[in-house]
């Protein structure tokens, strides 16, 4: 897919959200939607937003190994600000190149290996969401043919990514090997080559220790059940009579649609979709379902764009010099023969 196509994609994901918003607007009442935020107290929105910062401080800790300490926890924390506005403000997850530029500007590391962090840490990121599908399932009242193949899929992933994982530790030094002898004069085919030997470099410095694996998968388990505990806080508050597991898979489904393609600005419209999807799958009356996604939305979105703002001002005036290595410093140096 070219640029164009990808423009154009996000554009018509875009339109689309907001004709959805649009037409859910048209099934519910304005009174409903203004009762629906008042339902809201400020107690539970400060307490929304204080867990929305920790999860910021998780985000950011399980980075902090991957990258061989380079980069101070100050550091990764204005980076996770930005980081997570960017990428759920722009189409397609584009925003994770916020990653890569702040991670270089901070630290001076190799992009290769920058790279081969974000997506140790996404391999591990969803591992935990796949593996949570089969655990909330367990405490859902009643399930349906989606949910049903929903758990059989999520769990088929998660033996799939032990397998894959489990090979790669082992095969890890024979990979390297043979990655080595397949540099070409090509550059994408030597680009690619070089990705996958930072990938598993990166894998055995942090395989060296288990302990930091452990970490890393324990900081992305407190990500994400810190947010689902945040949505079952304002489930609560809006009075949908639901407990942990449903709220978190109703979370988990949302966050199952928002990695498609079409996925528009801020999620405007498509994140609704998804709640309102989730929700009358489980019994929940529609107008109940439309009003709540919409206010619940609504609030992520604002402290989505406050915790940003705060990471961009945070980075403006950060006293630490921005590292900016000479040509030939490419730390950490690799073991193998490839810089």
């Amino acid at each position: 897919m070219n640029a164009h196509q990808k423009k154009m994609l996000n554009i018509v994901g875009t339109l689309l959200g907001i004709g959805m918003l649009i037409w859910f607007f048209t099934l519910i009442s304005f009174h409903d939607l203004i009762e629906g935020i008042q339902e809201l107290s400020w107690g539970i929105i400060a307490l929304t937003a204080l867990l929305s910062l920790l999860s910021y401080y998780f985000r950011a800790a399980r980075f902090y190994h991957p990258l061989n300490k380079r980069i101070p926890m100050y550091d990764l924390f204005i980076i996770s600000l930005i980081h997570t506005f960017t990428n759920t403000a722009l189409p397609a997850r584009s925003g994770e190149f916020s990653f890569l530029y702040y991670g270089k500007k901070y630290s001076g590391l190799p992009l290769g290996y920058l790279t081969s962090s974000l997506v140790f840490i996404r391999y591990i990121e969803l591992f935990v969401l796949a593996s949570s599908f089969p655990i909330m399932l367990a405490f859902v009242p009643t399930r349906n043919a989606i949910f049903t193949s929903l758990y059989y899929a999520s769990g088929v992933l998660c033996i799939l990514m032990i397998i894959g994982f489990i090979f790669a530790l082992l095969y890890q030094k024979h990979i390297l090997t043979w990655l080595n002898k397949q540099i070409s004069t090509s550059k994408i085919k030597k680009y690619a080559v070089r990705f996958f030997i930072h990938f598993f470099e990166m894998l055995r410095d942090v395989s060296a220790r288990p302990t930091h694996i452990a970490w890393c998968f324990f900081y992305t388990v407190l990500v994400w059940y810190t947010a689902f505990f945040s949505t079952y806080l304002l489930v609560l508050a809006l009075d949908i009579p639901f407990n942990f597991a449903q709220s978190t898979l109703s979370g988990l489904f949302v966050i199952l649609t928002g990695l498609l393609p079409i996925s528009g600005f801020m999620g405007i419209g498509l994140w609704e979709g998804a709640w309102v999807i989730a929700l009358t799958l489980q019994g929940v009356d529609h107008e109940v379902a439309i009003t709540s996604g919409i206010v619940m939305h609504a609030l992520r979105a604002l402290l989505l764009v406050i915790f940003g703002g705060l990471g961009f001002t945070l980075h403006h005036f950060r006293k630490e010099p921005v590292v900016t290595p000479e040509p030939h410093d490419q730390t950490p140096q690799p073991h193998s023969d490839v810089a």
